[in-house]
């Protein structure tokens, strides 16, 4: 008897071995595409700021173009040199308004 119950439980297993590893593929597979997905999301926000980014950035540029001469150059030696408004001052031979 013990034998036929052996035999019962490896006929089963034959059976139930495929349908486990199909299950086990099947969820590695879902999980593989809800990491890809995740990734999308990312990928997409991150295109989305960087054409949001890209936009302002252009339209500073147009409004920083539009300034007087002299303006525009103390905007873009503060703003993209890092110099401040004194060592600006001292530089152009001007003077700084204080309000």
């Amino acid at each position: 008897m013990r034998k036929a119950h052996q035999s019962d439980i490896s006929y089963s297993l034959q059976h139930i071995m495929p349908a486990i590893t199909v299950l086990r593929k099947r969820t590695t597979e879902i999980k593989f595409i809800e990491f890809l997905k995740s990734l999308q999301g990312v990928n997409q926000e991150t295109l989305t700021s960087s054409i949001e980014y890209t936009e302002l950035s252009d339209k500073l540029n147009e409004i920083i173009d539009q300034l007087p001469q002299r303006q525009k150059e103390v905007y873009l030696l503060h703003h993209e040199q890092g110099l401040k408004y004194n060592e600006i001052a001292g530089k152009l031979n001007i003077s700084i308004k204080y309000n």
